[in-house]
């Protein structure tokens, strides 16, 4: 009897899980399911979904270890500081994969996170300290205080470590390898086009012009600057929803609001609670516009889950991936130079043709096969 290749996958949530099972689900396979609590500084323990959950003190890390240790190799969703750490100390016969998520890179190398907000959010940066110098407060934290490596030396040591990066947006991987130099590119995701686009042809409601503005508080959104340009076509009959439920909590999301209600007033809707993906996905049916106005890849469910649906969306010309629909004959919109025009030539809305264009262009470029689960059974 063929021995099973033992895989753990090292995740930090449950919102992927029902992605990840399916997909290595295959007789040849042995999958260990690790998750790190980060809201739990003590108890170890396991579940039905879990073989393992364990806190982020030392005493998690070494149990993860032991798990690591036993694998042939291991998948992180993610790669954090802990994932970087519990990489160094592994094994070196252990393989490491690292499945790319986007602010594993912009959130850590400080090269990319100054490139990442526009004229109007800087502005509002200038005078919060806590954010214009979170770099260097960071960095001040784990260098001065803890006496640690800086979350950016922890990501480059551990990727020397690992086999490959795992992602499905090449524009993406071949834009950061200009800055850092990154394990091997291989194609992969970890879901079907059914998972995420769980319907057959667009069904978005066009009767109103709403439209849906970010997917968080962070300041990487740039709301204000979504707001400067929505500004110059006010007197247009439009209604927006912004959703606020995560991210930053404090002086940012009032200052949105603030802004947002002082020129729009009722015209706006705030989503500040979280709600299931279902209600979500049903609030996003009633938006026939979408302004993603990210200068990185950010909300990247969120966007093909509405463009496939019929919205027009609008990104900005600095997020790849803009570049990575556009490669792939999607029709989307470019904020800076597009949105103002076609809003005063009552061009926001897509045809029903174009709409199912662009359902049938995601199903195309999120149904490309891959090789990696063939590869890691060799």
């Amino acid at each position: 009897m063929t021995k099973k290749i033992k895989i753990v996958h090292i995740l930090n949530g449950d919102n992927f899980l029902k992605f990840v099972h399916p997909t290595f689900d295959l007789a040849e396979f042995d999958n260990k399911y690790l998750k790190l609590d980060l809201k739990n500084e003590e108890t170890t323990s396991s579940n039905q979904s879990w073989d393992l959950i364990v806190p982020i003190s030392e005493t998690g890390k070494n149990k993860a270890l032991e798990l690591i240790n036993s694998a042939d190799l291991v998948i992180h969703y993610f790669l954090d500081y802990t994932k970087s750490e519990l990489i160094l100390k592994s094994n070196p016969e252990v393989k490491h994969y690292w499945y790319f998520f986007g602010a594993d890179v912009y959130q850590q190398i400080n090269v990319f996170r100054k490139n990442l907000y526009g004229k109007e959010t800087k502005k509002f940066m200038f005078w919060k300290w806590n954010l214009r110098f979170r770099n260097k407060l960071r960095w001040f934290k784990y260098k001065i205080i803890q006496r640690k490596a800086s979350p950016e030396e922890m990501f480059k040591k551990s990727l020397k470590r690992i086999e490959n990066t795992l992602w499905y947006i090449p524009e993406e991987i071949n834009f950061i390898s200009k800055q850092i130099e990154l394990p091997k590119f291989e194609y992969f995701k970890y879901f079907n086009f059914k998972q995420v686009v769980p319907f057959d042809s667009p069904s978005v409601k066009c009767e109103e012009l709403n439209i849906f503005v970010g997917n968080s508080s962070t300041i990487e959104n740039n709301h204000l600057d979504v707001l400067a340009g929505l500004k110059r076509v006010s007197d247009y009959n439009f209604n927006l929803g912004i959703t606020l439920a995560y991210g930053d909590k404090d002086k940012y999301l009032n200052k949105v609001k603030k802004e947002f209600k002082k020129t729009f007033k009722e015209r706006c809707t705030f989503f500040e609670t979280f709600v299931s993906l279902d209600e979500y996905n049903q609030r996003m049916n009633n938006y026939p516009v979408a302004i993603m106005f990210h200068f990185r890849q950010q909300a990247l469910g969120n966007i093909i889950y509405m463009v496939a649906n019929g919205t027009k969306m609008y990104l900005s010309h600095n997020n790849i991936v803009y570049l990575w629909l556009k490669n792939a004959g999607v029709r989307v919109g470019c904020f800076e130079t597009e949105f103002e025009n076609d809003c005063k030539n009552d061009n926001l809305m897509l045809s029903k043709e174009v709409q199912l264009e662009n359902y049938n262009a995601i199903k195309l470029l999120l149904s490309k096969a891959t090789n990696f689960l063939n590869k890691i059974n060799d």
